[in-house]
């Protein structure tokens, strides 16, 4: 997953920091992903951003954002 983040960062069509990716498309933001940390968990959450583009919209429509946020470690994280 870091290899395909360079490569959208490289390309221009993200923007990362610390703990978080936007997701372009044609220069408009459209997809957060971001880690949630705390003290016990660690959470991968998927959101999008409000967007008219419609590479965008096509893109948000596949993805499933209902089955995020995703467990990274806690106590619920088997091994």
């Amino acid at each position: 997953m870091s290899n395909a983040m360079k490569s959208l960062k490289d390309t221009g069509n993200a923007a990362l920091s610390d703990n978080k990716a936007v997701i372009s498309i044609d220069g408009s933001g459209c997809i957060n992903i971001e880690v949630i940390k705390s003290a016990t968990d660690d959470d991968l959450v998927v959101s999008f951003i409000n967007s008219t583009n419609s590479k965008c919209l096509s893109l948000q429509k596949v993805i499933d954002a209902q089955t995020y946020s995703i467990k990274l470690r806690g106590n619920s994280v088997t091994f």
